[in-house]
């Protein structure tokens, strides 16, 4: 199972204070469709994916509010973006197919980021 947190991953990026566009231009609403398309019959697992998506789109809306912020607000957001991330998509709920949809974005966004990484270096970034 793929167990590095993104923090860790982002910590590999060229430049770490900013999200880079395969991480900032995922597309959120697409991806939640992936997770509003789940169907729950138990009534606890409908409520854990209800909170789940209460907690996406407070990420989402995180996301879009750090893309207006100086360089230097963005330091100390990137910081908690990166940690909020890692406690959202890192949950194991009980419900199989959330838990398995959150393993996926994980690991969705962690291959941008190193796809971003590779691009980086062969551009010459540092």
């Amino acid at each position: 199972m793929f167990e590095t947190t993104l923090t860790s991953w982002w910590e590999m990026m060229p430049d770490n204070s900013t999200i880079k566009p395969s991480i900032e231009g995922k597309c959120w609403i697409h991806e939640a469709r992936h997770y509003e398309k789940l169907s729950p019959v138990i009534p606890i697992h409908q409520q854990w994916l209800d909170e789940f998506l209460e907690d996406f789109w407070a990420y989402y809306y995180q996301l879009k509010d750090y893309r207006q912020r100086t360089p230097e607000q963005r330091q100390l957001q990137f910081v908690l973006l990166a940690a909020e991330f890692d406690r959202l998509f890192s949950q194991v709920t009980g419900y199989d197919d959330l838990d398995h949809r959150l393993s996926l974005t994980r690991r969705d966004v962690a291959l941008s980021v190193v796809s971003a990484r590779l691009s980086g270096s062969a551009s010459g970034q540092q």
